[in-house]
């Protein structure tokens, strides 16, 4: 499959294919702005039908560090 992330003028902002044939596709996208954005997810050659099953989970990014003042 591939994933895109589209504006609201479908310019893309994001592609992403998965490492591995059949793979899972891992990706981050920090919107550069508020508003409205699109998430596509389809075969590669644009084939896909009825046959053809895409799951997507959507979770929210968790920080890389932390740090404390002391």
């Amino acid at each position: 499959p591939v994933l895109r992330v589209l504006d609201s003028a479908d310019k893309q902002l994001l592609r992403a294919e998965p490492a591995a044939l059949d793979g899972p596709i891992d990706a981050t996208f920090t919107a550069p702005k508020s508003g409205e954005y699109k998430i596509e997810v389809r075969d590669l050659y644009k084939s896909a039908g009825r046959r053809h099953l895409f799951r997507l989970q959507v979770t929210p990014a968790m920080p890389d560090v932390s740090a404390t003042v002391a």
